[in-house]
């Protein structure tokens, strides 16, 4: 005799093979959609030796935050933050095309993400960048509301608008590439 239960187990184990296949490809579905969105938000780092890919040396580093404290007023195309980065590396003789803050915090192809700041490395939020003056007193220099000033991005204020990120400039070949929003992993050079 057949009890109840038995007939419930049987049951169990006799789904269907579409329905098998719908459970197990929407499961798939949405572990890779999750797995995605928080690769996307990790943004891969890669370590790669500096000199292999081209970065900016920590001497033409220093030069740009010389370049960068001699600014007493905005620059002339300084619309926006974004803007005096770029004038004042222009200034410092290393121009590159012109990025947004949002590109650069992206992941422009200009720039290179890395661990660990020095002088003239770009920090950035989503919606703000600046320049690294000293990595060692968190200090960084850009345009504010109340003028160009250094300020540290571990106050209250800046740690409110979120993990900070820091790219280097690329010079490989002594051309930066032309803008676009990166398509590949970061790569970082970590020292």
């Amino acid at each position: 005799m057949d009890d109840g239960r038995s007939r419930c187990r049987r049951r169990r184990w006799k789904i269907g093979g579409a329905a098998f296949w719908r459970v197990t490809l929407g499961s798939a579905l949405l572990f890779g959609w999750l797995l995605a969105g928080r690769q996307a938000e990790a943004q891969h780092v890669v370590q790669v030796p500096a000199r292999a890919i081209g970065l900016l040396g920590a001497e033409e580093g220093r030069t740009i935050v010389d370049v960068a404290l001699e600014q007493v007023a905005p620059l002339e195309d300084a619309r926006d933050c974004s803007h005096v980065v770029h004038a004042i590396y222009a200034s410092a003789g290393h121009a590159y095309p012109y990025a947004s803050s949002a590109e650069i915090y992206s992941g422009d192809r200009n720039f290179v993400r890395v661990k660990h700041p020095r002088a003239g490395d770009v920090i950035a939020w989503w919606g703000h960048v600046g320049i690294v003056v000293d990595p060692a007193q968190h200090s960084f220099y850009s345009l504010v509301r109340t003028g160009l000033k250094a300020q540290d991005y571990e106050s209250a204020y800046w740690r409110s608008r979120g993990q900070e990120r820091f790219y280097r400039l690329r010079v490989a070949g002594r051309a930066a590439e032309s803008v676009g929003k990166r398509t590949r992993p970061v790569l970082s050079a970590d020292y």
